[in-house]
């Protein structure tokens, strides 16, 4: 069995050559955390998932200008937040 690739060869084969395996990788690994730091601001699974879905889509836009550190973890978790955050303001 292969090592998982790190975070940061998944985002440049994505960023460089638009590998939908190595992001939906990185969705994989990353998708469950992103939905439950949304879930715990917005207490709401739909609206998570919602953000989870939108987190991804900046992380697409945004993936050729990341740096390429070990994980996207810290960032993907920022960008969740945010837009939970963000969401919240809107319901409210």
């Amino acid at each position: 069995m292969n090592a998982p690739r790190p975070d940061a060869e998944l985002l440049a084969a994505f960023a460089g050559r638009a590998d939908q395996t190595a992001f939906a990788e990185l969705v994989e690994r990353h998708g469950p955390m992103v939905v439950r730091v949304a879930e715990a601001i917005l207490r709401d699974r739909h609206g998570a998932e919602d953000v989870a879905q939108a987190a991804f889509l900046v992380l697409a836009r945004k993936a050729a200008g990341l740096r390429r550190s070990e994980t996207v973890a810290p960032w993907l978790h920022r960008v969740a937040w945010r837009l939970a955050i963000d969401e919240l303001r809107r319901r409210q």
